[in-house]
């Protein structure tokens, strides 16, 4: 029996970021809702026989999450104690796209401490991979530049921990010419099915880093992999601004602001195999409820 071994991923220890950043920080913000719903319209007439709400919530609820407009974090990644956060950044954007819905009507007054730890009992929940919905914010940009949930966010990112510990994640088609390109469309397959896959690479521009790959696009003749990349916060609708390319049998990353950058690491790992379970189960969880209320199944 062969034995899986595990390593001690150390690469994105010493994750890249650039000092003396400053996130933008516009005024208004025409932003999108982002809000995740279960229900369906039905017309008036004969009565519609119900199925059942197991059956009901078998649909894809990850391609239902919005992850572009301004569904990321206004705050740049930062160094602690000498080391980038981007795997922190990352994760944290990961959870909040999958499981925060953000709701703009009136919610308490952040003024107030009790209000404070009612938001941070909620980021809880998202920590342990269960939904929530933040009223009060129309985004996860808008959200995450508060004030008073910025250093709670902050924290959050600067507590994860660079070291991990993870084996290869799993490539359904390995007959690429490379294992690079074998990661590149196992990435673009997984991003297909609504997934958000963590990537680690390495480049002589971008250094050791992890992104978040979002959507498959078309930027000339390239079929790209658009990504969000912790060390940049435009605050502005993120729409494709970072992307992943092929050239020559070779992976590169264009980041909007730096030249393309060829990786020389370009990896999946198996612990994002095990986060995207609890998220479907988390969503899942969400619809039944939600449907059952509303008497959308039986």
């Amino acid at each position: 029996m062969k034995i899986l071994q595990f390593v001690i991923i150390i690469l994105l220890a010493g994750c890249t970021f650039e000092k003396g950043s400053v996130s933008s920080q516009p005024g208004a913000i025409n932003a999108k809702k982002m809000s995740v719903s279960f229900g369906k319209t039905v017309k008036t007439g004969t009565p519609k026989k119900l199925i059942k709400c197991n059956q009901y919530c078998s649909i894809n609820l990850l391609k239902k999450t919005n992850k572009e407009d301004f569904n990321y974090l206004a705050f740049e990644n930062f160094g602690f104690r000498g080391i980038g956060r981007c795997r922190g950044h990352a994760l944290l954007t990961q959870k909040l796209i999958y499981l925060a819905q953000f709701d703009a009507t009136a919610g308490c007054d952040l003024d107030q401490l009790e209000c404070v730890q009612t938001y941070r009992e909620g980021i809880n929940k998202i920590l342990h991979f269960k939904t929530h919905t933040f009223k009060g914010f129309s985004n996860m940009y808008e959200f995450s530049e508060h004030p008073k949930i910025a250093p709670i966010l902050r924290g959050i990112v600067a507590g994860t921990s660079s070291r991990f510990r993870a084996g290869n994640g799993k490539i359904e088609n390995q007959t690429y010419k490379t294992p690079q390109l074998n990661t590149f469309y196992e990435i673009k397959s997984r991003v297909e099915r609504g997934e958000m896959p963590y990537v680690g690479v390495q480049g002589l521009l971008t250094g050791a880093h992890a992104v978040l790959a979002y959507k498959v696009a078309h930027v000339g003749s390239h079929s790209v992999l658009c990504v969000k990349d912790p060390n940049y916060s435009s605050g502005t609708a993120q729409i494709c601004e970072h992307y992943f390319y092929i050239v020559d049998d070779e992976v590169y990353f264009k980041r909007a602001d730096k030249d393309s950058d060829k990786m020389t690491y370009f990896s999946l790992t198996s612990d994002e195999d095990k986060r995207v379970v609890k998220y479907k189960s988390a969503l899942k969880a969400q619809c039944l409820r939600e449907s059952k209320a509303a008497k959308l199944c039986k």
